[in-house]
């Protein structure tokens, strides 16, 4: 996790208990979130949706979104698109 990352939640910035999506998503967008290997948590802190290029981050520190993959994305998820902002 980069010093910012770390530090946002530090400072008490909640991460949701889960963003995999319960309804709302057709079935090819279900079937590219496991095509893409979406995963919460990330199975290393090198690579979390945080860190992301691709993540957009919502202001009350509730589940984010993708450019890339559909649906609700953790902040400390991940996939195979995973590009780091540094």
């Amino acid at each position: 996790m980069t010093g910012l990352s770390l530090g946002l939640w530090a400072c008490g910035k909640k991460s949701p208990p889960s963003c995999l999506p319960k309804t709302g998503l057709s079935e090819r967008e279900q079937l590219l979130r496991t095509q893409l290997a979406y995963a919460e948590p990330s199975p290393t802190v090198q690579k979390l949706c945080i860190d992301c290029t691709y993540f957009v981050p919502q202001n009350d520190g509730a589940c984010g979104a993708c450019s890339t993959v559909p649906g609700p994305i953790h902040p400390q998820g991940t996939c195979l698109l995973f590009r780091s902002k540094i």
